[in-house]
């Protein structure tokens, strides 16, 4: 079911032709699906099972990472001056989950029961990094829900079930973290079913490049005026900032 998900959302982008509108995101998808694939095929070989998690989990924050940034790019184009920041925060929020990785490694060396010490840092990295991508996706919905950004409408369900999948993953990361042995079934089982919810419903939503917009209606003209105004001053203020 994880592996059927984000392949059933790769085939809507190439069937309505939006891979080159999302081509990070498109590649994350790719990336999930094939990867949940592996998982399935090696999950009874516990040998191969941990060369590949070894191997393709750290590309698999990278590639997330590079798709957070292209929905950074994609939420703030008309505003330079926030996706620049919002960058330069994924770039800061990767080197943080990096040296906070390191420092927790140190402080905690891998318990013999967990096996190979390698992995059981690794794991440390990886949640630390998606901890620090949520944190930033976090920061992007409260933009989301509270700013009129005008966005197309693929746009807008992208940045959804993105953020929506994303802080779902970091959750039960989070509490797989603070469970005995790491992982706790019932809670991962919970994001399996949810992340393919979003999945499914992410590709389900999505129109084609050339479908017309629907007209959006401002529904406190003054207000949405007022908050549009104050995107264009920290606008103004980080790129004046960033040029500096």
């Amino acid at each position: 079911m994880q592996a059927v998900a984000p392949a059933f959302a790769v085939v809507r982008l190439i069937r309505l032709g939006l891979r080159r509108q999302f081509p990070w995101l498109f590649a994350y998808l790719l990336f999930s699906a094939a990867y949940l694939a592996l998982v399935a095929l090696l999950f009874d070989h516990k040998a191969a099972y941990m060369v590949m998690y070894s191997i393709v989990q750290p590309l698999n924050v990278c590639v997330a990472a590079l798709a957070v940034a292209e929905m950074i790019g994609l939420i703030f184009r008309d505003y330079p001056g926030l996706k620049t920041t919002g960058k330069w925060a994924i770039n800061g929020a990767l080197a943080v989950s990096v040296c906070a990785s390191v420092v927790v490694a140190a402080m905690f060396p891998a318990p013999e029961k967990y096996g190979s010490f390698f992995v059981y840092y690794e794991l440390i990295l990886e949640r630390s990094a998606v901890f620090s991508l949520a944190a930033i996706i976090a920061v992007l919905m409260v933009f989301l829900s509270r700013y009129p950004l005008r966005l197309g409408r693929n746009t807008l369900v992208a940045s959804w079930f993105f953020s929506a999948l994303f802080l779902a993953q970091a959750a039960a990361k989070l509490i797989d973290s603070i469970s005995p042995h790491l992982s706790s079934r019932s809670v991962d089982f919970t994001e399996v079913g949810f992340s393919s919810i979003c999945y499914v419903g992410w590709g389900l939503l999505l129109r084609t490049a050339d479908a017309p917009e629907p007209k959006r209606q401002p529904i406190d003209k003054l207000r949405e005026a007022r908050l549009l105004q104050q995107l264009e001053l920290m606008n103004g203020v980080l790129s004046r900032t960033i040029h500096r």
